[in-house]
């Protein structure tokens, strides 16, 4: 058996929807989970994690100021992280 595949000029352009909405939910996913986990004192943190995609990319973030401080902990804080585990929530389906 034998098949006759042919790849047509502009292929890639077909996956640019379907792919950019996967990229989208993987980071709503991400971020909706980051944003469960992350600690709660007044709700900034909370509040101001998202995610953007960008080409191929999709980037979750927390746009709070200390948010690398409580996801990282200082000397005078222990860490409570909550952007890693969110990633690591989602691993088992998406990075296989």
């Amino acid at each position: 058996m034998s098949a006759d595949v042919r790849i047509t000029p502009g292929w890639q352009r077909n996956l640019e929807g379907p792919m950019r909405g996967a990229l989208d939910r993987l980071g709503g996913t991400i971020a909706g989970n980051a944003a469960r986990m992350a600690p709660v004192r007044t709700g900034e943190l909370r509040n101001s994690i998202g995610h953007e995609v960008r080409g191929d990319s999709v980037y979750v973030y927390a746009g709070a100021r200390h948010g690398i401080y409580v996801e990282l902990g200082t000397y005078k804080m222990s860490a409570q992280p909550y952007l890693r585990p969110a990633v690591e929530s989602v691993g088992g389906r998406f990075f296989r």
